[in-house]
């Protein structure tokens, strides 16, 4: 069974400047999943807890500036998981 298996740096930082404080790691979320959906070429993303976690450590309204992803094929869905 062949593994389709990339790794991004995603800049969080240059998409999240201009929202209100309080919504950026909610936003730098959907930036993440929306940034994959482009590379990956599909809708089937699923996000692992681990992303999730390291964006929202430093509260609401400090995300991380990049994150390191690698995004694994399973079956028929894309999961994307910290590097």
């Amino acid at each position: 069974m062949y593994m389709a298996e990339n790794v991004f740096t995603i800049n969080i930082q240059k998409e999240v400047v201009n929202k209100p404080r309080w919504e950026r790691s909610k936003f730098a979320v959907r930036v993440v999943r929306e940034f994959l959906k482009k590379k990956m070429k599909t809708d089937k993303i699923k996000l692992d807890n681990s992303i999730s976690k390291a964006v929202w450590n430093r509260g609401a309204t400090k995300p991380l500036h990049k994150i390191k992803v690698k995004v694994e094929k399973e079956e028929d869905v894309f999961v994307a998981k910290i590097d």
